[in-house]
């Protein structure tokens, strides 16, 4: 449930940590913002805010404590997924939980190097998991949505490990949604 404009809608979906509907179950959630990244050479801070809903401190706070790095005042398509991974998740992670997340998918989140996959194929890999849940979300459907997304993962050894960190972000990501519609439900029949 998102209410945008005024409006109630139920039906509604929208890309995991971002304001952006999209409808399209089989399309990598990151082709729509990619080419905003493109255009531009890159989004500024306001851009980032305008696409998460993120006030400018709080990107600014996680550049600050080394989860996202970013060199001059355009924010790349790596660092956006990892802004949008953050943000999807946050409502039920703790910040330093979710950096170690990233870290056992990614190794040392400011080296590329070691990274198992790129940033933004992780975030099309949770997309794509959050979208597979099927019936409760609870672990058993999720596992098996992550397992189900990543079953043509390569290389093998660690696909394993992949679908272990997407199980874990995809039910925060799932949770926080949930805890946001609960929230603005207690002000509705509250208000």
């Amino acid at each position: 449930m998102r209410h945008a404009n005024g409006v109630i809608t139920m039906d509604d979906r929208y890309i995991p940590g971002t304001n952006m509907p999209y409808t399209d179950s089989n399309m990598n959630a990151f082709s729509y913002i990619e080419p905003l990244i493109s255009a531009a050479g890159g989004l500024s801070l306001s851009q980032v805010g305008a696409i998460t809903g993120l006030e400018p401190s709080t990107v600014q706070n996680w550049v600050k404590r080394g989860w996202v790095s970013v060199e001059g005042k355009k924010y790349n398509e790596a660092q956006v997924a990892r802004i949008l991974i953050i943000n999807a998740t946050r409502g039920c992670l703790q910040l330093d939980g979710i950096a170690l997340l990233l870290q056992r998918i990614q190794g040392s989140l400011t080296d590329t190097s070691d990274d198992l996959l790129g940033e933004s194929e992780l975030f099309n890999y949770l997309c794509r998991t959050v979208r597979r849940v099927t019936g409760e979300p609870n672990y058993d459907n999720v596992h098996a949505a992550a397992q189900f997304v990543t079953k043509k993962f390569e290389p093998t050894a660690e696909r394993g490990r992949l679908a272990e960190v997407l199980t874990v972000l995809a039910m925060a990501t799932i949770s926080s949604n949930i805890a946001r519609d609960t929230n603005f439900l207690l002000t509705q029949v509250l208000g």
